[in-house]
């Protein structure tokens, strides 16, 4: 889009991953993947950046956005059908029955409501198997695709969840490669068709594409996605994933992706611009599409490199050919030097490229080093555990130190003459949010300048989906909240500074020892807590866990007022 003068805004579901750099992105940020706080959040942007059309680039944002399209339908254009349609194309079931009845193949499905189920029909079960989320945007879903080799295995699902078989798809596993038909849909008819041919996936036992390669358009599967597409009453783009073993000639239908997908540069390579057409047909515009498209292989630098290690552990196991990794280390080093296609380096722009090299670098390669070393010298490992969770090994010696009762916390609460206050936590995204929106609520404390930020808060990121529902049944609106990490100068400049717990206290003072005066636990206003002198992080925990910090939070935030003189 850049290229066209358009200009792009970038919304990341994901706050978890590093911010994208790049020349053609105009700005990025990280939205709430709430509804209610994603729709607030997008119309607010809508004006100031003069948003024309939001292109879903995932299964999350694409059920966002149908969630919302009542309210964001009348401001802007949306690059996907409505809810309704959608839905077709989220619910797996949904799909497979609809290609069930215009005589699609597809992979032989089991079902399995209960565990009941489960037993009655283990023996019947031909393995492998593999099993995904029955909707394409569930949240926290434990993973997006496992693959089982035996009953035994499978049955330690049913036995951690009873509900497994409800939650997810259980298929027969198709040995081949995936097929991708993507399209271009009008008003009911295909615009443009576009096929490539995956080489190589991630994880190795089926994913996301690493190497792919477009080919001609075979008309028997362009066939069966445009009559599977106008079954679903589709409009605007779509891929749909068939399997195909080459060595049996077996095809069978995966899914359709709704919305773009990751090898979509494969698609530029070629010579067709699937984005810039949806832009011209949302304006009024006829796409000049070119009659053919070059044959080109493309592959993801990253997605190799993460694939390496992987097919070393099934080496390693003896469920991979011993030289497997030798190969796939061959072909990682010849692609510098043949004329495939790199989906993200570009000489002009080389930051996207960059910078997911080095975050694969930090959480793959150099974890696993880590791991290795850790298990030859103890002494590394713990250090290696005390940065990931503290920040700093002094950090992790003073929370040890804080949790035997070996260093006095902090002073108890006092009257405290206060004109700033900081409010701190962890990463600024559900407890100390909570506390600066209830603290600037109650009365009589107009004259107090309140902040709050994390001291390993990611700057930008949105509280969570389950703190901003959770603050909403309180009261507390944590729609546009977004986290600040703790810096030198508001610590300096808060003439008091509340903390959640130990690990807060020891992440605090081990970078700033001289403001230990003006530091309070807040637990501590609480009087007799049942959990000391913490109030625990929710983070990961389930939905009671966080009503009940958010009552502790509320409690504290009131004995805390009592407490200020506003100097």
């Amino acid at each position: 889009m850049h290229r066209h003068g358009v200009a792009a805004h970038v919304l990341s579901l994901m706050p978890e991953l590093p911010p994208i750099r790049s020349k053609a992105i105009s700005s990025f940020r990280y939205a709430p993947s709430e509804p209610e706080a994603f729709a607030e959040y997008v119309i607010e942007l809508i004006p100031q950046n003069s948003i024309e059309y939001i292109y879903p680039c995932g299964d999350e944002a694409l059920s966002l956005l149908v969630q919302c399209e009542k309210l964001l339908r009348p401001l802007v254009k949306i690059g996907c059908p409505d809810g309704e349609i959608v839905n077709r194309v989220l619910d797996k079931s949904i799909t497979l029955a609809a290609a069930t009845k215009i005589n699609l193949p597809i992979p032989k499905e089991y079902q399995f409501n209960t565990v009941n189920d489960f037993r009655m029909q283990s023996g019947s079960i031909i393995f492998p198997v593999i099993a995904k989320p029955r909707s394409k945007d569930s949240q926290g879903a434990a993973f997006r695709i496992r693959r089982y080799e035996s009953v035994a295995k499978l049955a330690e699902e049913f036995n951690q969840d009873a509900d497994f078989g409800l939650n997810v798809v259980v298929q027969e596993f198709l040995p081949g490669v995936g097929v991708g038909i993507e399209v271009l849909m009008q008003a009911g008819e295909p615009l443009v068709t576009f096929q490539h041919r995956r080489v190589t996936e991630l994880p190795i036992a089926g994913g996301v594409s690493v190497r792919a390669r477009s080919e001609p358009v075979d008309h028997h599967l362009e066939d069966y996605a445009i009559r599977l597409l106008k079954a679903i009453e589709w409009n605007g783009v779509a891929m749909v994933e068939f399997r195909h073993d080459p060595a049996t000639n077996r095809l069978a239908l995966m899914e359709i992706n709704g919305r773009y997908w990751g090898s979509l540069p494969l698609s530029f390579f070629a010579g067709y611009e699937f984005p810039w057409y949806e832009w011209q047909l949302a304006h009024g515009e006829t796409p000049s599409v070119p009659p053919t498209y070059n044959m080109v292989e493309m592959r993801w630098l990253s997605g190799e490199l993460q694939r390496i290690p992987q097919i070393i552990g099934e080496a390693l196991k003896g469920r991979a050919n011993p030289l497997k990794p030798v190969s796939a280390i061959v072909d990682l080093l010849t692609g510098f030097v043949t004329p495939i296609k790199d989906a993200l380096w570009a000489y002009n722009d080389r930051a996207p490229a960059w910078d997911e090299l080095k975050t694969v670098w930090r959480t793959v390669y150099w974890q696993q080093a880590l791991e290795v070393l850790g298990k030859l010298l103890p002494p590394l490992k713990k250090r290696n555990l005390a940065l990931r969770r503290y920040g700093s090994a002094r950090a992790a010696r003073l929370y040890d130190d804080l949790k035997a009762g070996k260093v006095c916390p902090v002073s108890p609460p006092g009257k405290i003459h206060v004109k700033r206050m900081l409010v701190l936590c962890h990463g600024n995204i559900m407890r100390s949010p909570f506390v600066h929106n209830f603290l600037t609520s109650l009365p009589g404390l107009a004259g107090v300048q309140i902040e709050s930020g994390g001291l390993a808060g990611i700057a930008g990121r949105p509280a969570t989906s389950e703190a901003i529902r959770m603050a909403r049944e309180f009261g507390v609106n944590l729609n546009q909240h977004r986290a600040q990490p703790a810096h030198s100068e508001a610590i300096e400049r808060a003439d008091a500074i509340i903390v959640m717990d130990y690990r807060n206290l020891a992440m605090l003072l081990a970078r700033w020892p001289e403001v230990k005066s003006k530091v309070f636990m807040l637990a501590d206003f609480l009087g007799q807590n049942p959990d000391g002198q913490e109030i625990p992080d929710p983070y990961g925990e389930n939905e009671d866990a966080l009503r009940h910090c958010y009552v502790q939070l509320m409690a504290a935030c009131r004995k805390l007022k009592d407490h200020i003189s506003q100097a």
